[in-house]
């Protein structure tokens, strides 16, 4: 229904641009502005594009930088280790007492990847092709559909305008005749 408005409305401009001379590519360019089927398929062949973008970067190399720093204290104690080595002897009953006050740790990496064989960025790469070849058909499909309802608007609106003046032309022959045989009575 909604569709039907601006149709007419669609028509109804022309009528009125008509004045203006206004040929069929100017009131296209009109309606491309003005149509919002035509303002839907233009954000669905930028949505589509997008998927165009997404599949190319399937397979660029992907880049990480990872760091971290950390602060901490630590302390271990051993109490009555055995231990024997050739030269030192046998010793018993030994302690090792170690620890950390306030220590610090860092750490950093960067990691570069490149696929080089993957047939599931495969599939992926070639289904976002076709959804953004998809949504560039369905875009063209939009204009030549414009295109149409606008050339059919455009030659209603003439023909209107030829019928008017023709039913103009007949009532000033009308309107003449009817004055000659009103002169003719009197």
């Amino acid at each position: 229904m909604k569709q039907h408005h601006f149709l007419a409305a669609a028509a109804l401009a022309l009528c009125a641009v008509s004045a203006q001379a206004t040929d069929l590519m100017q009131a296209w360019q009109a309606a491309r502005q003005h149509d919002p089927q035509a303002a839907v398929a233009d954000a669905a062949r930028a949505a589509g594009e997008t998927r165009r973008a997404q599949g190319a970067s399937l397979w660029r190399p992907n880049v990480m930088l990872s760091g971290g720093a950390g602060r901490m204290s630590a302390s271990s104690a051993t109490r009555g280790a055995q231990f024997a080595a050739p030269g030192f002897g046998q010793s018993s009953g030994v302690s090792f007492d170690t620890s950390v006050n306030n220590g610090t740790s860092t750490r950093w990496s960067v990691t570069a990847r490149q696929p080089l064989y993957n047939p599931e960025r495969s599939a992926q790469r070639q289904q976002l092709e076709i959804g953004a070849d998809s949504a560039d058909l369905q875009w063209q499909a939009a204009q030549q559909d414009l295109m149409l309802r606008t050339a059919q608007r455009y030659f209603d609106v003439v023909l209107a305008e030829r019928k008017l003046a023709l039913l103009r032309q007949q009532q000033a022959a009308v309107d003449r005749a009817f004055t000659e045989a009103k002169d003719r009575f009197e």
